[in-house]
């Protein structure tokens, strides 16, 4: 959590109470965000002096951004506002990146495509918020911008095999997998990739290790998906081809 203020040097609140208020302010910039909004961030069980805490963390911030006279981290009807302009945050740089991503997929742009996907997960460092250690509610909104990453990073890779980059992508895909075992979609994107450079025994033993996985992690009964399923039936048969069509196509969740 790190901010920084016409084009000076990067600076991070020092306190952890601090980041946290930030945090939550900027998840929620240009939107007034209660006294009450922010405990639930700060705390798992508020204690009796939360508002008047609050009230300090957000004067002791304000000092910290050089912004003492509340104009850009104001208070509006007893509620806190940080304001962001166009291009400021970087979670806002990164939802335009990725939308620009999906438009360039719909076009059947697959260059353009991974060029957006590729500089909007460039644009990250680590996990959200993984300096912060808040309540349950901050927590849930550093796991949700890491499911939008995780989303982008299956885009960008659909996009560089659509493009006929599987060979450069193997490493990568490999490295995903075993970084995010229950992601499915990953293991069905690194299957393409092998198959199409003509690996096919190690595209079976992904297959084979994906179907461990998911019995190991989720139960006897869930199997991987359709499209897995099909695409090593395809290798094992030898009619697997270098169409872009497979990697196009979203996965289907696990136990279809």
């Amino acid at each position: 959590m790190e901010f920084q203020w016409d084009g000076g040097d990067w600076q991070r609140p020092r306190a952890p109470k601090r980041r946290e208020v930030l945090a939550a302010l900027l998840a929620n910039a240009n939107r007034a965000v209660s006294t009450d909004r922010l405990c639930e961030y700060l705390w798992e069980s508020p204690p009796k002096s939360a508002t008047k805490l609050v009230q300090v963390y957000v004067h002791q911030l304000r000092g910290e951004l050089g912004d003492l006279e509340g104009r850009w981290l104001r208070t509006q009807d007893r509620r806190y506002v940080i304001d962001v302009g166009s291009g400021e945050l970087d979670v806002h740089r990164f939802t335009e990146a990725v939308s620009l991503g999906e438009l360039a997929a719909e076009a059947a742009d697959d260059h353009g495509a991974a060029q957006h996907f590729r500089r909007a997960l460039g644009m990250w460092r680590g996990s959200a918020f993984e300096d912060l250690r808040g309540s349950a509610q901050g927590r849930l909104e550093g796991i949700q911008l890491d499911e939008q990453r995780l989303i982008a990073m299956e885009s960008a890779f659909q996009a560089e095999l659509a493009c006929g980059r599987h060979r450069e992508v193997i490493g990568e895909l490999t490295a995903a997998v075993r970084r995010f075992p229950l992601r499915e979609r990953l293991y069905e994107l690194l299957i393409v990739a092998l198959g199409r450079a003509g690996r096919r025994s190690e595209a079976v033993a992904v297959y084979q290790d994906l179907n461990r996985t998911l019995t190991a992690e989720l139960g006897a009964g869930v199997r991987p998906s359709l499209m897995a399923n099909r695409l090593i039936r395809e290798i094992m048969g030898h009619h697997y081809g270098s169409h872009c069509a497979a990697a196009r196509q979203p996965g289907v969740a696990a136990g279809a």
